[in-house]
């Protein structure tokens, strides 16, 4: 297993018994690893902490606005034998805003920048480029490098991945371009299926394709791969 593959089952609790003692040997026998591990623990834990924040302070006032807003309702109900309906619609609208909002709050959390670490002079050059703009926010320029980037030998779906992560957080999104990359990478059963059918169906839900967003997030917590607890809190709150 890549080195980046254990530090991001690690960071999602995902490692088997196995795999935590390959991460505990490695952490003690590689420097450079030991460093990466700690660097992505602490960016980690800092999006986290600011994710959990922001979704439970949009939680309280979506309580809150629903507390208001269903006083006149109430009373509405005294006299219109329609204003079942307008109950209904009210809080079906408010789930809807939430699970939007945790979505994108899911794709604000950006993923983490490849390593940089290469061999060939001239790729080298390419690929340090391409993540410099991705680490910049500049992902219009980064999708281009990235794309260009997939002729890199040991590269290809790596490249795929961050040239769609890049589509999907530029401004705006190009969520054709990000659909077309996440689908190639899991036709092809790649290292980044599951990075990629998670991003796919984020993609697939921004642009209002409910059925391929759904079918997507429940193959994900089915099937208990990366981003499974994620994929099973959207599609609660969407019931």
């Amino acid at each position: 297993m890549l080195k980046e593959e254990l530090i991001k089952k690690y960071l999602h609790g995902e490692l088997n018994p196995d795999e935590t003692k390959e991460l505990e040997r490695l952490r003690l026998s590689d420097e450079d690893f030991a460093n990466e591990l700690e660097i992505q623990s602490v960016y980690y834990a800092e999006r986290s902490a600011n994710l959990k924040a922001e979704l439970l302070n949009h939680t309280n006032n979506i309580t809150k606005k629903s507390k208001l807003g269903l006083l006149p309702i109430l009373f509405l109900v005294l006299g219109l034998a329609a204003a079942g309906y307008c109950i209904k619609s009210f809080i079906s609208n408010n789930k809807s805003k939430s699970h939007v909002y945790i979505a994108d709050n899911y794709l604000a959390d950006r993923h983490a920048a490849p390593p940089v670490l290469m061999g060939n002079q001239t790729d080298d050059e390419l690929w340090t480029n391409s993540i410099a703009l991705y680490n910049k926010a500049t992902f219009n320029e980064s999708a281009v490098s990235f794309t260009e980037a997939i002729k890199i030998e040991g590269k290809k779906d790596q490249a795929m991945l961050y040239a769609g992560l890049s589509h999907l957080y530029s401004n705006p999104p190009n969520y054709d371009g990000a659909i077309t990359l996440f689908n190639k990478l899991i036709d092809n059963n790649s290292l980044y299926t599951e990075e990629a059918k998670w991003y796919l169906a984020l993609s697939y839900m921004k642009t209002s394709d409910t059925d391929k967003s759904e079918k997507l997030f429940q193959d994900i917590m089915e099937s208990n791969s990366w981003n499974h607890m994620k994929a099973k809190e959207l599609i609660n709150t969407k019931d």
